[in-house]
């Protein structure tokens, strides 16, 4: 067997470790696979805002892209203060493009619906998280 044989071994097989130990992990951690479905209690962030206070309007006409980027750009002030929450009620939320950030929790109440607006002006081009790069030879 050549040596790249036999690399190509090693790596496919702690490929194989490392799911299985993922899995017994999360039986471990949840008990079994069935309870996987459920939902398991989140513990809550210290600050937390609902999209309606951004004047959101959960009615699935109205765009909603400044109030999303406008409670998101005001919670990433909470980051170093244990982050923070951006709820939303029940509702269909049209929306454009929205970056989320570190250290935010965006939850979804049972029977919230974010809808992307379908119109490709509500679409801009959002630049990339510097974490991201732009390939190994350009910085």
């Amino acid at each position: 067997m050549s040596v790249l044989c036999l690399v190509s071994l090693v790596i496919v097989s702690d490929v194989a470790l490392l799911l299985l130990l993922a899995l017994s992990n999360a039986v471990n951690v949840y008990g079994d696979v069935e309870q996987c479905g459920s939902n398991p209690k989140l513990d809550p962030r210290p600050h937390s805002v609902s999209i309606l206070e951004f004047g959101a309007v959960g009615d699935g006409k109205t765009l909603n892209t400044i109030a999303f980027q406008n409670a998101i750009f005001y919670l990433k002030s909470f980051a170093d203060k244990g982050g923070a929450q951006l709820y939303v009620p029940p509702g269909n939320w049209l929306t454009g493009s929205f970056n989320l950030t570190s250290h935010l929790t965006l939850f979804l109440e049972k029977g919230a619906v974010i809808i992307g607006s379908q119109d490709p002006s509500h679409w801009d081009v959002i630049e990339a998280l510097p974490s991201y790069g732009r390939g190994k030879d350009v910085p």
